[in-house]
């Protein structure tokens, strides 16, 4: 499987969208980032962590959708992962969505909410561990869920992301076994069949223990006879009709096992190989490992 960079042009309408919160005012901290792994599904927006911050709209709006729990008091429910939630919509083919809400200011017969006009409140209802909002924003009126960085101004953040490790992994029915390749080492490594390469790798932001997914990971391998490059973009998800796909393109189980992101398999030579990953936030901050397999193949 080659994964090539997938690139998209957005126009933006007649002026830029605003942050649903100020991120630099109180340094408030985005926790999770559009494109990570959810074991079975990507994580399609933005986590901004804290209690009761107000929210406000990206841009002037109309209310597409609301779903309170207050509203239906009477009601005996199921238990909704997104909690008290709001869709905007921003004319265009442009929605917003915000997830987990606390507290909504809106009166009743009001079909629209302007720029400096707060609606709501951080909480931390439905399936959330904690008080966050969950922010994602959707193109073509709804078919895409677009990377909200590829609109909105950049956080505060210097430090690149984090490649851990190159990984073999070997799935059987009853349990998988994980060789970690170590960079700038010279691994041994012994194959009985092609098998495909995965890269540990995150995207701490500004607090150590955040495991956030880099926007952009490209790779280059090479040994004597090949040289094999390739770039993996997290711009978007668009809703196909066999389910949501990365750029369009690759399923999930395509890109991620489980937290582990998925290279391919490479036409591997008995002997030295190498590959180099490089990895880029959203910031554009990068950094770069080197791998070395010396390979014995028994295919």
């Amino acid at each position: 499987m080659v994964i090539f960079s997938v690139f998209f042009s957005i126009s933006l309408i007649a002026k830029e969208f605003s942050w649903p919160i100020d991120i630099y005012k109180e340094n408030h901290l985005i926790t999770s980032t559009f494109g990570e792994s959810r074991n079975d599904h990507f994580h399609a927006g933005i986590d901004i962590s804290g209690e009761d911050l107000p929210i406000f709209p990206i841009q002037d709006s109309k209310i597409l959708y609301l779903d309170f729990h207050t509203m239906f008091s009477s009601v005996n429910r199921l238990p909704n992962g997104s909690g008290n939630q709001l869709w905007l919509d921003h004319g265009n083919g442009y929605w917003s969505g915000y997830y987990h809400l606390k507290k909504f200011y809106i009166p009743d017969n009001k079909f629209t909410i302007s720029l400096n006009e707060s609606f709501a409140l951080t909480g931390n209802t439905g399936r959330s561990m904690g008080a966050h909002l969950h922010f994602f924003m959707l193109q073509d009126y709804g078919k895409k869920i677009i990377n909200p960085f590829m609109v909105l101004s950049k956080e505060i953040d210097d430090i690149p992301p984090v490649i851990e490790s190159l990984n073999i992994i070997i799935l059987d029915k009853e349990k998988e076994s994980i060789t970690t390749i170590i960079p700038d080492k010279e691994n041994h490594i012994r194959l009985t069949q092609q098998r495909p390469l995965y890269v540990k790798v995150y995207d701490p932001g500004r607090i150590k223990n955040t495991r956030r997914m880099p926007y952009k990971i490209e790779y280059h391998f090479q040994n004597n006879k090949t040289i094999d490059k390739g770039t993996i973009t997290f711009d978007y998800i668009e809703n196909t009709n066999v389910g949501l796909k990365l750029n369009g393109i690759y399923k999930f189980n395509h890109i991620y096992h489980k937290n582990f992101l998925k290279l391919k398999a490479f036409d591997y030579e008995e002997g030295i190989n190498t590959i180099t990953i490089t990895a880029y936030d959203n910031n554009n901050n990068q950094t770069t490992q080197n791998f070395i397999l010396n390979i014995k193949k028994e295919y």
